[in-house]
């Protein structure tokens, strides 16, 4: 978790904004963000993880370890889009940090696990 904080803060620091970690908190301005074992993404990867497993049939192995590695990398990015675009638009109080994080993140990151694996299932 505090690697994933600092991999983070350098890609906040990159986009110009002044971040800093300490563990695994980033600190802008007067606000701390917590990344705990949730913000890492694994409830999505294993989502995925499962649903290609399950409806894995008869296919070649190749393809479905194929599948499951560019799915979970694709999921990966997604996650730290998620958390960085939760972070800017909490510090910009375009919408607030529990509607972006709860609401909106929460279902979106588990529309792309569907959206990648439906498209894997009509590969």
């Amino acid at each position: 978790q505090a690697d994933y904080a600092g991999f983070l803060t350098s890609i906040i620091n990159i986009f110009g904004v002044e971040a800093f970690n300490r563990g695994i908190d980033i600190y802008i301005n007067d606000s701390i963000y917590r990344i705990i074992q949730d913000c890492l993404g694994w409830k999505s990867m294993v989502m995925y993880i499962g649903l290609t497993i399950a409806s894995a049939g008869d296919k070649d192995y190749r393809k479905i370890l194929k599948y499951l590695l560019a799915g979970l990398f694709i999921i990966q990015i997604g996650n730290v889009i998620r958390i960085l675009t939760t972070i800017y638009l909490a510090e910009s109080g375009l919408i607030s940090f529990e509607i972006i994080h709860g609401i909106f993140w929460t279902w979106g990151l588990a529309a792309l696990v569907l959206v990648i694996w439906i498209y894997q299932e009509r590969k």
